[in-house]
Formats: structure tokens, C-alpha cells, sequence
């Protein structure tokens, strides 16, 4: 995982310095939060990728990544992960999901320093297996009493961001309901000392949550970022003497604090401070590291045009 983030580093250095020399290119500086969506969209035909990991104490971290591309200046396409947590797996498990971002009313602009954005975001994902860590669940004192020795069970899901977005000056606030529909089915179970328990159909659990972010541009190259979201949590249920076996869906919440730095237009550096309720001790904070580059590709073609036909 090291060597890949060095060489995305490297890479995104060489694209940074080439885009400079470019000349006068310039986007908007970045608005997106670490997690949460927010209303404004970035430039149509502009790609905007983020890479990066995050690191516990007692981990050695994780690859998370995103890819946007601007459709018109009025919507989105994104490909990211959805993180959820459950009490089978001791770090949570993530989801690969697809999102349509649209902009439900045009910006509204109050003078030079105030704007007002409103957006609407379906994110889903496809089915996929969660497969239970047999030496978590020998630990985790609830499923250890009930001798649950494996645990696994597919999910999908599909939430409703409804986003606004308030700008004033150099500060941005970001906020708005989810509403999120999870499926599960094939739900497995097995025991040491009762018999092994298999249902297969499929089952819906519905759940709303919030999410709220805060920007400020303290000063032209670093940007404060406050994120904090609401995360699915899929629980295993477990009631072996009533041979009743669920899943049950609730929420925990996750906060990002941190500071994003611009070494160009083009690309910049996460580095925040990351925490979420399931894990409420001191050492259990973990810290997250990224990358983000902006790649405006209608006005790098039109600016290389330009080169080529003035040198002609």
C-alpha cells in the first residue's frame, strides 16, 4: 500500500509541476469535504481524483479512493467507497458504490461574498459477501458466549443525499438529510454447540441520518475542514435459545477534523484527525492522509490548442 501511495505521489507531483508551466490555468479551489457530499459541482469535463489511507495506532491502514467527473456544470458522476460497521468485523467493512450528484436549483448569488447551492445525490452499491474474522468473533464477548464461530451474510444499499451548501467569503457550511434503504440476505451462521442457521432471503432495513461539514480558507494555500456524518451500521443479532438470528440497522457517527494544503490549483494534501463513536478510547484515533488532483480537461485541450496554433 506504501509503495502505491508513493507512486501516485510521484505521479501527482510531475502533473502538478507540468500543469503549472502551463501558464495561467486556474480552478476553483477545492470545496469537497473528506466524507460528506457537498452542493456546488465541480467544472463540466473536469476529472477530480482523491487517493489516500488511513492509520491507527494498532493498524497499518487502508486504501480509500474516489473519482469524480463534472457532467455540464450541473451534475456529477462518482465512484467511491461507502464505509459501514458492524459488530462482526472489528474496523468496519466498505462498499464499492456508484453516485449521481444533480443540482436541484441554480445557484443563488447574493452580491460578491454570499451563495447558496442545493443539490440531491443517489449513491448505491451492488451485492456484495461480508464474511465474518473468526479470531474477532473468538474475542467479541456477546458472539463468544453464544459460540458463533462464522458469520456472513451479502448487502446492498442505496441512500438519498439531500445537500445544501451556504458560502460566505472564504468560509463554506455543508449539510442535509440521508435516507438510506440496506438489504441484506443469504444470512449463514455457524455454532459449536448449536446447529448452523442459513436464510436466504432477502430483507430491508431503513435508517435516516445527517451529515454537516465547515470549510474556511485560513489563508490562500490551506483550507480548515470540519466533516462529521452519520455511518451505517449493520448489527448481527443473535437470540440462540429463541433461535431467532438478525440483522438490525443503526447508525454511528464518524468526524473528521483536519486541513487540506494547495501546492497548486491542481492538486493538494489531506491530513486530518479522524474519529467515530464505536471507538470512543484516546488510542483508537486514527489519522487520515490523501491526495487530491483537479484535472480541468476542456480548458487544458483548449490552452493546448492554443500553444499549438500560435506556434504554427
Amino acid at each position: 500500500m506504501q509503495i502505491r501511495f508513493l507512486f501516485a505521489s510521484i505521479i501527482l507531483i510531475g502533473t502538478s509541476q507540468s500543469n503549472a508551466a502551463a501558464g495561467d490555468l486556474k480552478i476553483e479551489k477545492l470545496q469537497q469535504l473528506f466524507v460528506s457530499p457537498t452542493a456546488p459541482m465541480i467544472e463540466s469535463a473536469s476529472i477530480n481524483l482523491s487517493g489516500g489511507g488511513v492509520f491507527g495506532l494498532d493498524s497499518q491502514g487502508s486504501w480509500r479512493n474516489h473519482f469524480r467527473f463534472g457532467i455540464g456544470g450541473v451534475g456529477e458522476l462518482a465512484f467511491s467507497q461507502q464505509e459501514i460497521f458492524t459488530n462482526i468485523f472489528p474496523n468496519g467493512a466498505r462498499l464499492q458504490t456508484k453516485s449521481l450528484k444533480i443540482m436541484v436549483v441554480p445557484t443563488m448569488k447574493f452580491g460578491k461574498s454570499a451563495a447558496v447551492s442545493f443539490s440531491g445525490m443517489v449513491r448505491s452499491a451492488d451485492w456484495t459477501g461480508q464474511q465474518s474474522n473468526y479470531a474477532y468473533l473468538e474475542t467479541g464477548s456477546l458472539l463468544a458466549d453464544a459460540s458463533l464461530t462464522s458469520a456472513k451474510f451479502e448487502t446492498r444499499f442505496a441512500s438519498l443525499y439531500l445537500i445544501g451548501s451556504f458560502k460566505f467569503k472564504n468560509t463554506a457550511i455543508h449539510f442535509g438529510p440521508i435516507l438510506t434503504d440496506f438489504r441484506y440476505k443469504n444470512l449463514a451462521l455457524e455454532f459449536i454447540r448449536y446447529d448452523s442457521f442459513v436464510d436466504n432471503e432477502e430483507r430491508s432495513k431503513k435508517g435516516k441520518g445527517v451529515f454537516f461539514g465547515f470549510t474556511n480558507m485560513v489563508n490562500p494555500s490551506t483550507m480548515l475542514l470540519i466533516d462529521f456524518s452519520t455511518v451505517p451500521r449493520l448489527n448481527l443479532n443473535l437470540d440462540v435459545e429463541q433461535q431467532e438470528y438478525s440483522v438490525s440497522f443503526t447508525h454511528d457517527y464518524l468526524i473528521l477534523w483536519g486541513l487540506r494544503y494547495f501546492i497548486h490549483d491542481y492538486i493538494s494534501f489531506d491530513s486530518a484527525v479522524r474519529f467515530y463513536n464505536s471507538k470512543s478510547e484516546l488510542s483508537d484515533i486514527q489519522v487520515k492522509l490523501g491526495v487530491n488532483v483537479n484535472l480541468p480537461i476542456k480548458r487544458i485541450v483548449n490552452d493546448v490548442g492554443d500553444l499549438v496554433s500560435g506556434r504554427g
